[in-house]
């Protein structure tokens, strides 16, 4: 009988223990944030410049090509056969170099891009995890990634962070 009335002793207080144990759920929409801070905006326009100045290298390489291609169409017919297949390699050259370059764009800006958008995603998530520190969150979930259906307004931890990465804070 003792025995039986310390087994119910202690699963009492472990019920206890979990009852006093409190979950708590925050979330948050990192795209909004994220949208709004100051270090994304600037990274968004160094890209679009790299963009920009990727796009004007295009051009060029664009432009050439159509510019003997149109005088190949009219002037193909009347030249040697020697002179014909000399220009259209020149066009297959131009064809690669535009390829050629389109992808080493498409590398730069997007090595450029990860190289300016990862810290700042590093600093969101820092502040996330210690916003949920500091005020006692167990889970905060990013309803941006689309995987949360229904969740409180009041559980909302966005002015929170904020606050934390020093952005205005409006109600």
């Amino acid at each position: 009988m003792k025995k039986l009335a310390i087994v119910v002793i202690l699963a009492l207080s472990a019920l206890s223990v979990n009852a006093q144990v409190k979950i708590k759920f925050g979330w948050v929409n990192s795209a909004e944030l994220l949208d709004i801070m100051p270090d994304k905006k600037k990274a968004a326009a160094t890209i679009d410049s790299m963009v920009k100045a990727e796009e004007a290298i295009i051009k060029i390489l664009n432009d050439e090509y159509e510019k003997k291609a149109k005088i190949l169409s009219t002037t193909g017919a009347s030249m040697t056969p020697d002179k014909l297949r000399k220009a259209q390699e020149e066009l297959a050259k131009i064809e690669d170099a535009i390829y050629l370059q389109t992808q080493t764009s498409r590398d730069k800006v997007s090595t450029k891009e990860k190289d300016l958008i990862n810290p700042i995603l590093d600093k969101v998530a820092l502040a996330i995890k210690d916003v949920g520190k500091e005020n006692g969150y167990t889970y905060i979930f990013d309803i941006s990634l689309g995987q949360v259906i229904v969740y409180p307004e009041g559980d909302n931890v966005l002015k929170l962070v904020k606050k934390k990465l020093g952005l205005p804070v409006m109600d």
